[in-house]
């Protein structure tokens, strides 16, 4: 979840200043308390075989859910933002959305660059992403590139700019679309398309919370994602929206709210139908956060962590899918959700529909992802995890009028533990927000495996755990349905982790927030962000990839630069995820974006790149 300007770990002080607070609290933690949240767990070669978790997945409840017909909005309507004026002062500042307190969070990701329970992998570590023109590289350049949007009080009026940019993507053979905190903007072929960016709070037409006056700076919204649908030729956009809760419209209504948009055609510049629903599960003690959405043939999907008021405890979790049926036509929407979903008890968050890219058919089920987190390893993965959950969501048609079901399977993996913070030269070491081990950007379904990413803390034999990625290759299996209800798909027990890999560099640098798109053969670019004091690089955006025939568990190589900057971030606030899309297989193309510091300032801006796979590679 977004958090305006800087989350305010210690009060007052310049945005600077604070920076350098976090810092130095870091240090100091990291030697007064190196076994904070530990569980006893010793640390371990990556690699070794790990047990599947013996406790079953399981949901305490379930129900209908349903929206009004939507809205039609012609994009040309709506007016491009205008440049604001920042308020005289600063947003209230977000809670993290990690489960506990932010100073305690900070105590766990110090501690988290000794922890003996960093897996310490066993391939050797990557060298630095190189820039595009260098050769000797497997990775294939980039074809386009192009700045995407940037923060400002324009793009985020709530507070006249904040980070982070929550960016989301969604690009068809013809056109590109980039979601950030809180603005649209559209590209054609690369070339801006006229009247963007525009506001996302008027695209949807987002009322001011209640009572009147409550928050003078109007609705807060957060936590955008986009996706392109090549199979139904549409583009989808989502934002929450959260009052009364979490630091926002204090004095408000609590309301948790979904926002959807769904193109009319395949031209995101033209008609759009607006939908909007309320959020089950949440209350006046239990607000959403942290959006998660996915599609396959049949359906659209979210989930959401739901959190006390003040955002420091995991309450409750709630999925939900609605008929695509509907959702194309205008009609008014109808669906399912689950809520409660947890392993042996213990509540998990971050539960992640998959985009099924999968042409015409796919899996029967939708097919949900989510590493342990929160509740597990002595609290954020700080004592280490391993392992991941893998849902069926099955029959959101309602098939023979059978309700909806939801299997679950947990499956074995290599070893996970929170990361550190990664570095920002030269202003400050250990600085820069990496959250936890959740899968942040969204899973992807291609060609029947599931590709997705986490952050983890790595021991690179450096001395000091770095913040890395571990990737997962997923074999998912449904039992199928019936003959009354061939949808009627539950999770097979063989579900398992095909293939997996740690990526890393050596010596103090850092590879974070971590997205994943394959193309229609299942070669996959991955992209992330990276810094690096050993280098003098601030945070940037690379990518790299993997044919799908290299050995299993590999990347090609370390990379190339996106962009680079040499430019210290002003931003403690990273992520919180990146985004990847694919075009469809007419052109087989994919497209990533990220963060990085903008050279000017120091606040975040973002880029655009597009790779395609060939058979000269580089």
């Amino acid at each position: 979840m977004r958090i305006t300007d800087v989350v305010q770990l210690v009060n007052g002080g310049k945005r600077r200043e604070r920076m350098l607070a976090v810092a130095v609290l870091a240090a100091i933690t990291a030697t007064l308390v190196p076994t904070l949240g530990a569980t006893g767990s010793t640390a371990s070669r990556a690699g070794a075989p790990r047990p599947r978790s013996a406790a079953r997945p399981g949901f305490h409840r379930q129900g209908s859910e349903h929206g009004r017909p939507g809205r039609t909005v012609e994009m040309s309507a709506i007016p491009a933002l205008r440049r604001g004026a920042r308020p005289a002062s600063p947003a209230p500042a977000v809670p993290l959305g990690v489960g506990t307190s932010n100073a305690r969070f900070a105590a766990l990701q110090a501690a988290a660059r000794t922890s003996g329970a960093a897996p310490r992998p066993a391939q050797a570590a990557h060298r630095p992403p190189t820039l595009a023109s260098s050769h000797g590289l497997y990775t294939p350049k980039d074809t386009k590139a192009f700045g995407g949007q940037s923060d400002s009080a324009a793009t985020c009026p709530y507070s006249g700019g904040c980070a982070p940019p929550d960016t989301g993507l969604a690009t068809s053979g013809n056109y590109e679309v980039q979601v950030v905190n809180t603005a649209i903007d559209i590209w054609k072929n690369g070339v801006a398309v006229a009247g963007f960016p525009k506001s996302l709070r008027t695209f949807f037409a987002v009322p001011s919370p209640s009572p009147a006056g409550c928050d003078s700076r109007g609705p807060f919204l957060t936590d955008p994602r986009a996706a392109y649908d090549a199979n139904a030729s549409r583009f989808y956009v989502t934002i929450m929206q959260v009052e009364g809760g979490l630091g926002a419209g204090t004095g408000c209504t609590p309301t948790s709210t979904i926002w959807l948009a769904v193109s009319a055609t395949g031209n995101p510049a033209g008609a759009w139908r607006i939908y909007s629903l309320p959020i089950n599960g949440t209350s006046p003690t239990a607000f959403s956060n942290y959006t998660q959405f996915g599609f396959d043939t049949q359906g659209l999907y979210w989930s959401f962590n739901l959190f006390n008021k003040a955002g420091t405890t995991l309450v409750n979790n709630v999925v939900m899918g609605i008929r695509k049926a509907e959702l194309l036509t205008g009609a008014a929407p109808s669906g399912y959700f689950f809520t409660g979903l947890n392993v042996g008890g213990k509540l998990l968050d971050t539960i992640n529909p998959v985009e099924s890219l999968a042409r015409n058919a796919g899996p029967q089920g939708e097919i949900f992802v989510d590493s342990y987190n929160v509740n597990f390893g002595g609290g954020n993965c700080s004592g280490g995890c391993s392992g991941l959950v893998v849902w069926d969501f099955s029959n959101i048609a309602l098939s023979s009028s059978t309700i909806p079901t939801l299997t679950g399977a947990t499956i074995a993996s290599d070893s996970y533990t929170l990361p550190p913070m990664a570095d920002n030269p030269p202003s400050c070491s250990a600085c820069l927000e990496t959250l936890d081990t959740r899968i942040s950007a969204t899973p992807i379904y291609q060609h029947g495996q599931i590709y997705a990413g986490i952050d983890t803390a790595v021991n690179n034999g450096s001395g000091k755990n770095v913040p890395g990625i571990l990737w997962f290759d997923v074999s998912a299996y449904l039992n199928p349905g019936t003959t009354a209800c061939p949808e009627c798909t539950t999770i097979n027990g063989s579900t398992n982790v095909m293939q997996q890999g740690y990526f890393f560099y050596s010596g103090a640098a850092d590879a974070f927030f971590p997205t994943f798109i394959p193309d229609a053969e299942g070669n996959l670019m991955m992209g992330f962000e990276f810094s690096s004091s050993a280098d003098g690089v601030d945070p940037s955006q690379a990518y790299a990839g993997r044919r799908v025939t290299l050995p299993p568990g590999t990347m090609s190589d370390g990379g190339i630069f996106a962009v680079k900057s040499a430019k210290a971030s002003t931003q403690f606030r990273q992520g919180d995820y990146g985004a990847s899309s694919w075009t469809g297989s007419a052109n087989d193309a994919t497209w990533s974006t990220g963060e990085y510091s903008c050279p000017a300032t120091g606040d975040w801006c973002t880029e655009i790149w597009r790779n395609t796979w060939t058979i000269s590679g580089n």
